[in-house]
């Protein structure tokens, strides 16, 4: 996914999780086999993802349909990869779905 969407040019990637220790701290498009995008993989989320004021939240376990919530946003890269540029809602892109090919 990093490889196409830097292809396209239309995403900014901004930042990125990996657990595994030989890939945290390691840039983002060396993993990839890319050009350097200037991102270094975090370890976890709460290093990822900083903002203004800081926020930290964690639960323990997750919350029911964090696996669903993941599953959707990957679902729908295709889709929004073929709209066109501008503010979006679930409306005005097509549906997502998953297509396995057997």
């Amino acid at each position: 996914m990093v490889r196409y969407a830097v292809e396209r040019g239309c995403f900014n990637i901004t930042g990125a999780v990996d657990p595994a220790p030989d890939k945290a701290g390691a840039g983002l498009g060396r993993l990839c086999d890319i050009e350097p995008l200037g991102v270094t993989v975090r370890a976890n989320l709460a290093e990822a993802v900083k903002g203004d004021p800081p926020v930290k939240s964690r639960i323990a376990g997750g919350i029911n349909g964090d696996t669903a919530t993941c599953a959707i946003t990957l679902n729908t890269i295709p889709s929004i990869l073929k709209t066109t540029p501008g503010l979006k809602t679930m409306a005005n892109i097509p549906l997502p779905a998953f297509f396995m090919a057997f």
